[in-house]
């Protein structure tokens, strides 16, 4: 009854209804600690409210979704990836049981800490993707939304420094109208980061490229793509003087691998198209 009413925008969705969507997803989770906060949300107002957090001390590190031409079903997958770095278990799903079943994970160490987040002119959420930060390296990856339907609008919800993602929340139906994400500290003394692995200096007569962290500065707007070598799909653009923007490992062949508090991707800059500046 709720979801095919979300689909019409949730214009006609009983009171009552919604209340016992509410209550009924809120009874599945785990107490609500303390020092969490939402990171922000992006979507309709129709359906019924719903939150999912990972237990107590655990991270985010991943969803299942279902989808169509929209987001259909979603749940949140979480892990201690302090104490095991591959570790994964299930939380309960909002939606319907509709769509081809994806389940994009972090990689190993690596736990969520930002939600992107697209809608359609419904509005419903049409398709999700997100960043990851690995533990152990600070290096940081991609599960690019790739899938869903068409996006009038989208957001990037990003936790704020030295916090990471351990929940969902927002508002579904029989579809996902509404979705955020859930934040909390991250206890940076918890993991020690392994000694550093040597690598071959540069041979003679050799540029050496830009180290791993370094900070570089966007001179020219670029396109931002999702691999290097011309072989990627475009996913954005680097705007010109964006701040905050480092290096996530050392140029190569004219390809640099950039993060910065927005996302990630590779940008080129070479002779054709002096793009940064190291």
């Amino acid at each position: 009854m709720i979801g095919t009413l979300s689909r019409s925008l949730g214009a006609k969705v009983s009171r009552i209804a919604v209340a016992t969507l509410a209550v009924a997803a809120a009874m599945l989770l785990p107490p609500v600690n303390a020092q969490a906060a939402d990171a922000g949300a992006l979507g309709g107002g129709g359906g019924g409210e719903f939150r999912i957090r990972c237990e107590p001390g655990d991270q985010l590190v991943g969803i299942d979704t279902m989808a169509t031409h929209v987001i259909d079903f979603i749940a949140p997958v979480c892990g201690n990836r302090r104490t095991d770095p591959l570790a994964t278990y299930g939380r309960p799903s909002v939606g319907g049981q509709v769509g081809t079943l994806r389940k994009p994970r972090c990689p190993p160490s690596g736990v969520v800490t930002i939600l992107h987040v697209f809608i359609d002119r419904t509005p419903l959420v049409s398709r999700v993707g997100f960043t990851c930060w690995n533990i152990v390296n600070n290096a940081m990856s991609d599960s690019f939304a790739d899938y869903g339907g068409e996006s009038v609008n989208d957001r990037r919800l990003i936790c704020p420094p030295g916090e990471i993602g351990v929940g969902i929340y927002g508002r579904a139906g029989t579809a996902i109208d509404q979705l955020g994400l859930i934040c909390e500290p991250w206890q940076v003394a918890a993991v020690q980061p392994p000694p550093p692995i040597a690598v071959p200096g540069p041979q003679p007569g050799q540029p050496q490229p830009p180290p791993q962290g370094q900070a570089v500065t966007v001179r020219l707007t670029v396109e931002l793509y999702n691999l290097p070598d011309g072989v990627g799909q475009k996913i954005g653009d680097l705007a010109a003087q964006t701040p905050g923007v480092t290096l996530l490992e050392p140029c190569r062949d004219n390809w640099c691998h950039v993060t910065w508090p927005g996302g990630t991707g590779w940008v080129f800059d070479g002779p054709e198209y002096d793009s940064l500046v190291m």
